[in-house]
């Protein structure tokens, strides 16, 4: 199950850091409109309230968060900001520009006074233009992103904790993205996201977040296998240990060059998954797989179903006038075990 938590673990790095993310921009955001109050929306105004801001990020975490601009401010939110965030050892983890992002003051205003429970602070829209982030993990597998975000200083138990935040993302769109790092057990990362659409919530019980769509290119993947498509993807994580994540996603375009559509669920530990490849070229096939011994055009249709400590999985793969199929199932625990049936008709062989 070494595979399961190290998942699970990367998993829970990525919803800390949007988590932590998502709470700097909330609180940058509060503090320009009250900025606002203080100074009217011009050129001077906003170099002040950058100031400020900036004094009080400088001293917050362990990386530093700075603002570089900012094009314009209002009661409800602030508009063309820069932002760059460094880590402690003085890497850029993150440059985004065009940052855009609308609150609802009054309503913000009117729980906090009247309401219970948890805070709801909604963000109406958030938006960048252009981000560039690099997603380095140090020796211990863990996210410098992360990390530049704790604390500077632990804050103190309190015996009357204040109401939590609900932080709610509607609507959260990215222009372009261009992603990259080397994270530990894996290729090197290095992609580019472009018309990014979805949304994000984060809450004491349970943080979600929604793709509901984005354009993915990839380089530098092993054997050439880079993906070229669309990809939809939603997860849902419980504060509860005991209760289910809940992870789904879509991609259709291409890898290596050959069309690929494929879906996969995760409801706690059970996996169901399902890919698809659409009649190409045997020579389309080779120049990913040069060594493959095909011939004739190929299609393939897999599947794996099954807890992950006991997965079934089949396939079928068509090579021109002849086909193989593949009933598989491995099971891991004390004794790992896998056992497979091949069946094959009419298939060229030859070496």
């Amino acid at each position: 199950m070494v595979l399961e938590l190290s998942f699970l673990r990367r998993l829970a790095h990525v919803a800390g850091v949007l988590t932590r993310g998502a709470t700097v921009l909330v609180t940058f955001v509060l503090a320009l409109a009250a900025a606002v109050i203080l100074h009217l929306d011009l050129p001077s105004a906003r170099r002040i309230a950058v100031k400020e801001l900036n004094a009080i990020l400088s001293s917050s975490f362990v990386g530093r968060v700075t603002v570089e601009a900012v094009g314009g401010l209002g009661v409800f939110g602030a508009r063309g900001v820069t932002v760059q965030v460094v880590g402690a050892d003085g890497t850029r983890l993150i440059y985004a520009q065009g940052v855009r992002a609308a609150i609802f003051p009054f309503r913000i205003a009117r729980s906090a006074v009247l309401g219970k429970g948890d805070l709801p602070i909604d963000v109406g829209v958030a938006s960048i233009d252009h981000v560039e982030a690099n997603l380095d993990t140090n020796g211990k597998g863990e996210l410098e992103l992360a990390r530049a975000f704790d604390p500077r200083t632990p804050s103190a138990q309190t015996t009357r904790p204040g109401r939590a935040l609900r932080l709610s993302f509607p609507r959260v769109t990215v222009g372009h993205a261009w992603v990259h790092g080397t994270v530990a057990g894996a290729p090197p990362l290095d992609a580019e996201l472009d018309r990014v659409s979805g949304s994000l919530l984060v809450a004491t019980d349970v943080t979600r977040i929604g793709v509901d769509r984005l354009s993915l290119h990839t380089r530098a993947l092993p054997m050439g296998a880079n993906l070229n498509g669309d990809v939809e993807a939603h997860v849902t994580i419980p504060s509860l240990p005991d209760a289910d994540t809940l992870i789904g996603g879509l991609f259709a375009g291409t890898v290596g060059g050959i069309p690929m559509s494929a879906h996969a669920s995760m409801v706690g530990k059970t996996l169901d998954a399902m890919i698809d490849v659409p009649q190409v070229t045997a020579a389309r096939v080779r120049v990913l797989m040069t060594e493959a011994p095909l011939y004739e055009p190929v299609s393939a249709h897999a599947e794996v179903h099954g807890e992950l400590s006991d997965l079934h999985a089949t396939a079928r793969m068509g090579a021109g006038r002849g086909h193989a199929e593949l009933d598989g199932h491995v099971s891991v625990g004390e004794d790992t075990t896998a056992t497979a049936r091949i069946e094959a008709t009419n298939i060229d062989v030859r070496a």
